[in-house]
């Protein structure tokens, strides 16, 4: 599976962070990893590994700037990041552009794994933008990020986002542990 999604089961359960933990774990297998900053509602990746950018996926999605200028490679492992700047809805509304399946192509054909974070998909605009990607990107695989077990996770998943749902091979529950200060 070269191209893989991960949601979120809410707001902040993970989902950024799951995704850059596998890249570096890909990434320590030998196999060379696409990040692609899928969560238009809040886009992380790029700060979340301190880079500031100016220029991202968004341009790409409208044909104002080429993949290759907007993909950021990284000199110490065989990650490359396509970051959004700001994301928003106007901006998602270019992902069903010819730009969009074009991106998928080239990134499934240069890298080993495409790994797309979605963010959280619990409900609102994220969730449709969420499809959208899946769709045009042809998405073989999806993980769910959760804060807890929830066995009645994958049916709302099935509702609210069918296209994640019937390739999602499996749900992470990460724990959040809060030292006390003393």
């Amino acid at each position: 599976r070269s191209i893989i999604g991960v949601a979120g089961a809410a707001e902040g359960s993970g989902a950024t962070t799951l995704t850059l933990c596998l890249a570096r774990l890909a990434a320590r297998a030998g196999k060379s990893v696409a990040l692609v900053d899928g969560d238009f509602t809040d886009p992380q990746l790029a700060s979340r590994l301190g880079l500031a950018v100016d220029s991202g996926w968004e341009h790409v999605l409208s044909g104002a700037a080429p993949l290759a200028d907007n993909v950021i490679h990284s000199r110490g492992d065989e990650v490359a990041l396509l970051p959004l700047v700001a994301g928003g809805l106007r901006a998602s509304e270019m992902i069903d552009s010819v730009h969009a399946p074009a991106t998928a192509r080239t990134l499934r054909q240069n890298y080993d794994l495409v790994l797309i974070d979605f963010g959280s998909i619990a409900g609102g605009g994220q969730t449709a933008i969420a499809r959208k990607i899946a769709k045009q990107f042809r998405l073989e695989a999806a993980l769910l990020a959760t804060h807890r077990a929830d066995g009645g996770l994958l049916p709302r998943v099935a509702q609210l986002a069918p296209e994640l749902a019937e390739v999602m091979i499996g749900t992470v529950e990460n724990q959040i542990t809060i030292a006390a200060a003393g």
